[in-house]
């Protein structure tokens, strides 16, 4: 090889290995968020399985959420993610009216629940349901005076690629149960 064949390569090399790295950044990216869902799918089965046969009590619903967002590793739920367990009584029509909302005491705020937004949070991070209740559907029907707990996960992914292509995706988990 001489001389200028090594010169063709080297600037071969740094035209193509800016889009090579970006190229394995974004496949590292797709990962990692394929592995925080997995984390977050696990742990709102886990809430909606533990709030199901614990007693409804702010303190009880707080350990289970405080155990949730502390055995979340990787994830960084104390600053970019939120967990709310939710108790809803089933109507006739198929729609639950909402008796409670639990949240965990710290992380990302802006991360609102996706099956009701309470208005007024208590100190123990339950909330002031107003009355009358307010009514909301679930994707699936539920049978007068059945009742069902809802836990949701929620994560803000911060990219690696975020510099290029802004802020990542908010992955969201619920299980009913």
């Amino acid at each position: 090889m001489n001389s200028r064949q090594s010169g063709q390569a080297m600037i071969e090399l740094a035209l193509t290995l800016p889009f090579l790295v970006m190229l394995a950044m974004g496949i590292i990216d797709f990962s990692r968020a394929i592995q925080f869902d997995n984390v977050l799918i696990a742990m709102s089965r886990e809430g909606a399985n533990l709030a199901s046969r614990t007693p409804e009590e702010p303190a009880k619903m707080n350990n289970i959420i405080t155990a949730l967002v502390t055995t979340a590793e990787p994830l960084a739920m104390s600053t970019r993610g939120m967990v709310y367990i939710t108790r809803i009584r089933g109507r006739a029509d198929g729609s639950g009216e909402v008796e409670g909302q639990f949240r965990a005491a710290s992380g990302a705020r802006s991360i609102s629940s996706q099956v009701w937004s309470c208005g007024s949070w208590r100190g123990d991070n339950s909330c002031a349901v107003p009355n009358p209740a307010p009514v909301v559907r679930l994707p699936l029907a539920l049978r007068a005076n059945e009742t069902v707990y809802v836990a949701e996960t929620a994560y803000q992914h911060e990219m690696l690629t975020g510099f290029m292509f802004g802020t990542g995706p908010t992955l969201h988990s619920m299980t009913i149960l």
